[in-house]
């Protein structure tokens, strides 16, 4: 599935980023996921990965999700992702979302890593006309989000976008 996501400057971009985490696995990993865990239950998926946010910069980026399975399971693997997405945030819990808020803020270290970290992280700032101290305060920013926030801005961004499907092989 590829549909038209949202940019980096967007007022919802933190709100699907934090779920991005739940729904994709983002800086937690794909194992961490809603995406893995339909894979998990249902056994139709060789792999599966995705996001909301594949690309987001001045322009938008991409919903993307991406997945092998079997061609006699492809419509009901089909199904289960499109429910999965319809589902949007609709469902996660306050401690699926502390959990992500956690997961993005432990990995803003990383931006000082090394050198070379930090010299994207100065052109970053620079791009999009951030202020030097942008990092100090993105942890309240994060923070200070809520799952009804989250629940809106998915579901501005899924519901009643039209997504592509792309198949590829014996289908």
């Amino acid at each position: 599935y590829a549909g038209l996501g949202i940019t980096r400057e967007s007022k919802d971009f933190d709100k699907v980023l934090l779920f991005d985490q739940i729904f994709g696995g983002g800086v937690l990993g794909s194992m961490n996921s809603r995406l893995f865990s339909i894979r998990e239950q249902t056994g139709l998926f060789y792999t599966i990965n995705g996001s909301l946010l594949v690309g987001a910069g001045k322009q938008p980026g991409m919903v993307l999700v991406k997945t092998i399975v079997s061609p006699d399971r492809l419509n009901e693997a089909e199904r289960v992702i499109k429910a999965l997405m319809d589902e949007g945030a609709s469902t996660i819990t306050v401690e699926e979302l502390d959990e992500a808020k956690r997961a993005v803020t432990n990995s803003l270290v990383d931006h000082y890593a090394n050198n070379r970290s930090m010299a994207s992280v100065f052109l970053f700032l620079d791009e999009h006309g951030l202020p030097d101290d942008y990092f100090d305060h993105r942890t309240e920013q994060l923070m200070g989000i809520t799952k009804e926030q989250v629940e809106r801005s998915v579901a501005h961004l899924l519901k009643g976008n039209h997504f592509a499907k792309i198949r590829i092989g014996r289908i």
